[in-house]
This record gives C-alpha cells, structure tokens and sequence, in this order.
C-alpha cells in the first residue's frame, strides 16, 4: 500500500491533467494534446468511431478553425 502523501500526489496530478484535457478540448489547445497525448493514443468519438493521435489533433484543430491540409505539430 502507499502512503498517503503519494495517493494524494497522484489524486492531485490526475485531476490537474483532467482539468487541463477538458479545459483543452474547450479551448481547442492543439499545442497541450500535441505535448501530452502518448503516440499510440486513440480517441472514441460519440459515434462509435476511433480515429488514432493525428485525427484527434486534426478534429480539435478545426474546431478551432485551424486549417487540417497540413500535419499539426
């Protein structure tokens, strides 16, 4: 088991990078998905759909208005 300190550190990181997806999924943050999402991260969409990192980065760029023609980085 770990000590309390260490639960609590962890709680506190996972909620701060909760906090952060959502506030970057609001604010359409391309550049925080690109610094944190893992290489092989995939994403559901509402309707059943999977589309892989680059996808995903593409749909948060258009909502933002962004253009998709060219890779994000």
């Amino acid at each position: 088991m770990q000590p309390a300190a260490t639960r609590s550190s962890d709680f506190d990181i996972l909620t701060h990078l909760n906090l952060e997806y959502i506030r970057s999924v609001e604010e359409s943050d391309v550049h925080w998905f690109d610094t944190h999402l893992a290489p092989d991260f995939m994403n559901s969409n509402p309707d059943g759909s999977l589309v892989d990192r680059q996808g995903f980065l593409n749909q948060i760029a258009r909502a933002a208005g962004y253009p998709t023609s060219r890779r994000m980085m």
